[in-house]
């Protein structure tokens, strides 16, 4: 997105672009010089999320940032509420020299409630999900978990839950989550060649190729 522009995934989706055009050969380049130069710390495939063990390094002080989904918030004031109020901070992912992509471009992705028809309580739960969407139920889940606002005109205290939002509600371009983006085949590959971008075990070419094969079978 940095380098070929917000919208470049969906430009390939629309078969405007390959998934082997320069933009996407370039970023595995950069992600892969920022691997060689020690850029992530060791073994960063084999981080568990669920133990902490990203958060840990950040809590300690040897990361400077990690990048992660809004859902960061409330896991870290309620793990390090020390950390959380007095060393964290919310930033856009900066430009790159020469890229088509603005900071203001923003991926990110949003959580909904839904109902099967199939419901063996269907009012029930039609109920419970209007109820979940209602402004005081969201407020409260502001409030408690920091979870960033759906809807505006919501009370929004928490600070780092507001520079979110106002990045949000500034954001020139949004790309919704690359692997929710694609089909669920094309997500696999996708996380599978960024880790073995990671892992340098496969070039920016051959990443790309596969993404591109991949992509041209389900057509």
């Amino acid at each position: 997105m940095r380098i070929g522009g917000g919208d470049i995934f969906q430009r390939a989706q629309n078969k405007e672009v390959k998934f082997t055009d320069p933009a996407f050969i370039k970023a595995g380049d950069t992600l892969l010089d920022m691997v060689n130069k020690g850029w992530f710390p060791t073994g960063a495939n084999g981080l568990d999320w669920d133990t902490g063990q990203s958060r840990m390094l950040m809590y300690q002080e040897q990361c400077a940032m990690i990048v992660q989904t809004g859902g960061l918030l409330g896991t870290v004031r309620t793990e390090n509420r020390d950390f959380y109020d007095n060393k964290l901070g919310v930033a856009l992912f900066p430009t790159v020299e020469g890229g088509k992509g603005k900071a203001t471009d923003i991926l990110a992705g949003e959580n909904a409630f839904s109902v099967s028809v199939k419901s063996r309580n269907l009012a029930m739960a039609k109920k419970l999900a209007v109820f979940l969407a209602t402004d005081q139920e969201e407020q409260q889940a502001i409030m408690d978990n920091g979870i960033l606002a759906g809807k505006p005109g919501l009370r929004i205290n928490d600070v780092h839950v507001k520079e979110a939002m106002d990045q949000l509600a500034s954001a020139t371009y949004l790309q919704n989550y690359i692997d929710q983006t694609l089909s669920p085949e094309l997500a696999e590959i996708h996380k599978d060649t960024t880790q073995a971008l990671f892992g340098k075990t496969m070039t920016s070419q051959q990443a790309a190729e596969a993404m591109q094969k991949a992509f041209d079978a389900q057509q």
